[in-house]
């Protein structure tokens, strides 16, 4: 969702997941993750496209299951 997060949403809707390795999303809510130390320019990619690495994999494995 980009640097502005979710939007529009009244309280509670959200819950905001803050750690740095233990990726908890709650069922049934907004889930927002600040990425900035996951998804960063390397040398193979700008920091936009490098969602290929291992923290955004584990993220995605809480996520879908």
């Amino acid at each position: 969702m980009a640097a502005n997060g979710p939007q529009h949403l009244t309280a509670g809707q959200a819950v905001a997941d803050d750690s740095d390795t233990v990726f908890a999303p709650q069922v049934g809510k907004v889930n927002t993750f600040l990425a900035d130390k996951y998804i960063i320019k390397t040398a193979a990619s700008d920091a936009h496209n490098n969602v290929a690495n291992e923290d955004v994999g584990r993220l995605l494995a809480k996520i879908v299951g």
